[in-house]
Order: C-alpha cells, then sequence, then structure tokens
C-alpha cells in the first residue's frame, strides 16, 4: 500500500527543558532526522507538523503547520491528513528516536482500516499508527468539541492492533532527562 507519513513535531518538552524533542539528539542526530532516515524509503510523502516549523526548514520533508497550537496531537492530525495526498497516512510522535522499518512497514502494510495502532505490552499507541484520510472530518469533529484525547479517537475508530512486547525498541520514546540518557545508552551499545 502506498501511504504519506507524519512526524507530529508540536509539543515542547517540558520536562527537557522546554526543547522540541523532535530536534534532541540521539546518536548525534535529531530524533525527527533519524526518523525521516527510516521513512524515505517506505513511504510516498514525508511531512513533519509542528507549531513553529522554522526548525525544520533544512529536513527533507514537507512543513506543515499545526493549526490548533496547544490543542495536542490531535491538532497535528488534522494538520497531517488535512495536507495528505494519499488515502492512509502513517504517523509517528517526533520522540521515538528509534523507529525502524519493520515497524513502519506493519503498519504501511496493514489490512485496510479507518486505524492501525501499534501496542505496547497491551498499551495503545496512537502515535505509532496509521489512520485513513477519510477520518478527517471526525477528527475535526473532536477539534470543534474540544474532545483533544487521541486514545478516544482511536477507541470511536475500531483500530486493527498490532501487538509488540514490552521493551519493543521501535516503540520507546523520550520525556524526561533519564530517557534520553537512556535511548543514548541504546545507541552506544548497539554500535560496541
Amino acid at each position: 500500500m502506498t501511504v504519506a507519513a507524519a512526524i507530529l513535531a508540536g509539543g515542547r518538552g517540558r520536562r527537557l527543558g522546554g526543547i522540541d524533542k523532535g530536534l534532541l539528539a540521539v546518536g548525534g542526530e535529531p530524533i525527527a532526522l533519524r526518523q525521516l532516515r527510516v521513512l524515505t524509503p517506505l513511504v510516498a510523502e514525508r511531512m513533519i507538523v509542528a507549531g513553529h516549523i522554522e526548525p525544520y526548514r533544512d529536513f527533507d520533508a514537507r512543513l506543515v503547520v499545526d493549526l490548533h497550537p496547544g490543542a495536542g496531537p490531535l491538532a497535528g492530525l488534522e494538520a497531517a491528513l488535512s495536507v495528505c495526498t494519499m488515502e492512509h497516512l502513517v504517523v509517528f510522535a517526533c520522540d521515538m528516536p528509534f523507529v525502524d522499518a519493520q515497524l513502519v512497514t506493519a503498519l504501511r502494510d496493514a489490512p485496510r482500516a479507518e486505524a492501525v495502532v501499534a501496542r505496547l505490552d497491551g498499551k495503545a499507541q496512537p502515535l505509532a499508527a496509521r489512520y485513513s484520510r477519510a477520518i478527517l472530518p471526525r477528527v475535526q469533529r473532536r477539534l470543534q468539541r474540544d474532545k483533544l484525547r487521541l486514545l478516544d479517537l482511536v477507541a470511536e475508530l475500531d483500530p486493527q492492533w498490532i501487538d509488540y512486547p514490552a521493551g519493543t525498541r521501535a516503540l520507546y520514546n523520550v520525556n524526561t532527562p533519564e530517557e534520553l540518557a537512556r535511548a543514548e545508552e541504546m545507541v552506544a551499545g548497539a554500535r560496541s
């Protein structure tokens, strides 16, 4: 299946000193750039959605401005779906430094559904997912009603699940200085 991909980079890492998490370096490379390197051969279109796109100007992706800054990942999903030219959109949070080809292809190649969502040890990962462009009106209605929880949207869509065991490296995310340090350790361990 031919899909587009979006990296949602709208949030500020409050627990990381306010830095945009997509620009955090892991293994000497910004997380969003690591993700783009994996996505490029696997998807037809790549985009980064952010409230402030200027820091991403040199990245090889379409830059999309978040239309509702502060409304969370649901707003980022709306922005990406609004400009997406493909029928399906694979979405990743910008704080996942180890997104790999296996995860991307599992989401991309799953049977057609309104949503295909990774589950890590039974817990939904709505920012490691594929969404149909047809859900855009529902996303917009939820935003208009200030119902911003992405997990609530996922529940409404009756998604197809792809289950992963606890500790799956591709679904690791960075929200704290400790998690960033652990990501660096993981990179160092992979090199040795």
